[in-house]
């Protein structure tokens, strides 16, 4: 059969750009290890190297691990 059911991949340069134009969950302020985070401790910015906004939802309410400074991504290690 000539039919290809392989799923498109993008190519490691559209990966590149994928990334760097996507958004990350970042601190606005400085976050004390222990702290837990609202709505208004966040802010979402590019390269889409931390979690995803579309997990806004599941971080609100977290207890932080350890300090995050403003502008540094969010990421999952640092949540408890």
């Amino acid at each position: 059969k000539i039919w290809s059911y392989n799923k498109k991949q993008p190519t490691n340069s559209e990966q590149d750009n994928i990334i760097a134009h996507s958004l990350s969950i970042v601190a606005k302020i400085e976050l004390k290890a222990g702290h837990i985070i609202t709505i208004n401790d966040i802010d979402w910015l590019r390269p889409g190297t931390g979690i995803s906004p579309k997990m806004t939802d599941q971080i609100i309410g977290r207890k932080l691990l350890k300090t995050v400074l403003p502008g540094e991504p969010l990421l999952k290690d640092e949540l408890g």
